[in-house]
């Protein structure tokens, strides 16, 4: 499970501060979507970036990433370490967040393919089973009773065509679990009253559903085979 203590920190010591994500992001030289990303545990600050963020919010390094740790509640006070210790447990911790926001992004990647998989072979496979039973069985039955309307059916959809069009309504579901799955991600960063507005505006929002997901499902995909690859990688590292 992902370890929220240090964007729950961040965030705290932000609203303490009457910061705004972006006032925040401004002041180091991020986004307001990196300090976003912080905040909601997806992602870790680099170890540069986590002096600048204690300074702009008004505390040291240490006590950012160690606040709220139990190892360090049991110590009087910071300074009982030495500062050769005190690195090596600054530098842990962040290595500890490092793995936890790359885990969580494995998760993600690999859940994503296996669903991106799955509906793509059921959707192409019940495609494929349907455009069968309509040429074949179908078609040529009705084109028996009602030669005038049927006639010549049977040689306009062939079996390349039937495989095709398959593939193409299989891709058309990936694309919406896809678009999906970042309207998700994306309404988790809006404030209340663009949500709302998207509530709204459902046509709109289905239509960016299915728009975006038509663009972004195969660097997606992509993205997610690569993260899975790195994963591998670092775990024979």
């Amino acid at each position: 499970m992902q370890n929220y203590d240090l964007g729950n920190r961040i965030y705290e010591l932000r609203k303490a501060n009457g910061l705004s994500q972006k006032e925040l992001g401004a002041l180091i030289g991020v986004s307001n979507k990196a300090v976003s990303k912080w905040e909601t545990g997806a992602a870790v600050p680099k170890t540069e970036t986590i002096i600048k963020l204690a300074s702009a919010l008004g505390i040291t390094a240490e006590e950012l990433l160690c606040a709220k740790s139990p190892e360090v509640e049991k110590l009087d006070t910071l300074e009982a370490l030495s500062n050769k210790t005190a690195n090596i447990f600054l530098q842990n911790k962040l290595n500890t967040y490092e793995t936890e926001s790359k885990n969580a992004k494995y998760k993600k990647a690999k859940t994503y393919l296996i669903c991106i998989i799955c509906l793509f072979i059921s959707f192409t496979a019940i495609s494929m089973t349907l455009g069968y039973i309509n040429n074949n069985i179908v078609i040529p039955q009705y084109s028996e009773q009602f030669p005038e309307i049927y006639a010549g059916y049977e040689n306009d959809f062939t079996v390349k065509d039937n495989i095709t069009l398959s593939m193409g309504m299989g891709y058309v579901i990936c694309a919406i679990y896809t678009g999906i799955t970042l309207f998700v991600n994306l309404i988790k960063k809006m404030p209340a009253w663009a949500t709302a507005i998207a509530c709204v505006l459902f046509p709109v929002t289905i239509l960016f559903i299915e728009l975006s997901g038509l663009v972004m499902v195969v660097p997606k995909t992509i993205m997610s085979i690569i993260t899975i690859i790195q994963k591998g990688k670092d775990k024979n590292g």
